[in-house]
């Protein structure tokens, strides 16, 4: 598996817990320029309930960059694909549930994985949500991967290991540990759960699975990676190209996130 016009909004700082050092300010500063605050997309319709502020979405396309990830036959770009996508399912998303959803890239550039979990971190995200293609033969659905890692993974005190290990700076942004247990069971869930709610939608699902997902390193919030198609399947190659198609999956995963995770999260005091 490797992993279109828009407005850029204000800048936001990425504040570090403890005490100032000027080597890490320096490093947080260059982590702020590299993650502008989006601005809202505005789409008319309908909202499904009043703004809320608290509960940020952040969505990660993949790939980026020199980085296009899975390249089909018809020459379909995994990165084009996941951006696209991201960019329809933000604008739903603040324009029905009255939210910020926000990028980790907004354009053809590379990102680290690193760096997109800190600005998820940064912004308190409430929900992130990886946007990819997969590559499972010549089968055609989508696929919902949750994270899972193995304890072997984890040091004696629940932290990362120091295998790819960021800079001291970055930590202070990736909290430097695994996602807590309680994010990963809501993760589980939220996963199997919008899956559920997909297939009762009469979208194609090949199966919902956790895997160590290594973009979901240090991550606080709870979420899930989607794979949108297969990209060596020609026909959905075909329709990973229609901007029609895209945009009803986007609709489609809304819909099945508002029953999994927004809705339900409304009735949480």
């Amino acid at each position: 598996m490797a992993f279109m016009s828009f407005r850029p909004g204000r800048a936001g700082s990425i504040r570090a817990p403890g005490k100032k050092h000027p080597g890490r300010a320096s490093a947080i500063l260059f982590l702020a320029f590299l993650f502008p605050v989006l601005g809202s997309a505005s789409v008319s319709g309908q909202r499904l309930a009043p703004p809320d502020a608290t509960r940020i979405v952040v969505i990660d396309p993949g790939h980026g960059g020199p980085d296009s990830g899975l390249v089909g036959a018809l020459g379909v770009q995994e990165k084009d694909v996941a951006l696209a996508f991201s960019q329809l399912l933000q604008s739903l998303i603040q324009e029905r549930w009255g939210t910020r959803a926000l990028l980790t890239r907004a354009s053809d550039v590379s990102v680290p994985d690193a760096l997109r979990v800190a600005r998820a971190n940064q912004e308190k995200a409430a929900l992130f949500l990886g946007v990819h293609l997969g590559s499972s033969g010549l089968r055609r659905g989508m696929r919902l991967l949750y994270p899972l890692f193995p304890a072997e993974d984890r040091s004696s005190d629940g932290t990362a290991g120091q295998r790819g290990s960021p800079s001291s700076a970055l930590r202070v942004l990736l909290w430097d540990q695994f996602p807590t247990s309680g994010t990963l069971q809501e993760s589980r869930r939220l996963a199997f759960e919008t899956g559920r709610r997909l297939e009762e939608n009469q979208v194609t699902l090949i199966g919902v699975q956790g895997i160590p997902l290594s973009g979901f390193r240090g991550l606080t919030a709870p979420g899930f990676l989607l794979e949108l198609g297969q990209i060596p399947n020609a026909e959905e190659e075909k329709r990973l190209k229609d901007p029609g198609n895209l945009a009803r999956m986007a609709q489609a995963l809304l819909a099945a996130l508002e029953q999994s995770w927004w809705v339900p999260g409304q009735k949480t005091p």
